[in-house]
């Protein structure tokens, strides 16, 4: 996808956002970096060129998810542009929780700020304090 392919999705998905709303562009198939890398010294016509393996660096992923298991894809007026919908919608008001969950962080209340995203949140992970989540 080009540079002018992928604002042009963006500003048509904010065009369709109705209130809240998570919109996946589709991304087609995964393409390996090793198979791009190769494919731009073919592409490019240089001599020589050798590609380091260094391994991931911290924060890297090896796959991308653009969704959960607890959310399908809905389709927009626009085929490349889908809309993640909750396969079981949260029962109480998320803005409600949000606000909550913002003045127990203000105030310094770690625990329970976590423990009420865990509530609206329920796959998200358990960490140590200042520890990042691994991965998946």
């Amino acid at each position: 996808m080009i540079i002018s392919e992928a604002v042009s999705l963006i500003l048509q998905a904010g065009a369709m956002a109705e209130s809240y709303g998570i919109y996946v562009l589709e991304m087609g198939r995964p393409v390996k970096i090793v198979d791009l890398a190769r494919k731009m010294v073919e592409v490019t016509g240089a001599r020589g060129v050798r590609i380091n393996y260094v391994g991931l660096r911290p924060g890297e992923k090896l796959h991308e998810t653009l969704s959960e298991e607890s959310e399908h894809r809905a389709a927009t007026d626009h085929h490349m542009i889908f809309r993640l919908v909750p396969k079981h919608p949260p029962s109480s008001d998320l803005l409600e929780a949000a606000e909550e969950m913002a003045f127990f962080a203000l105030s310094g209340d770690d625990e329970k700020t976590l423990e009420l995203l865990r509530r609206a949140v329920p796959n998200y992970p358990i960490v140590e304090s200042g520890a990042l989540p691994e991965a998946p």
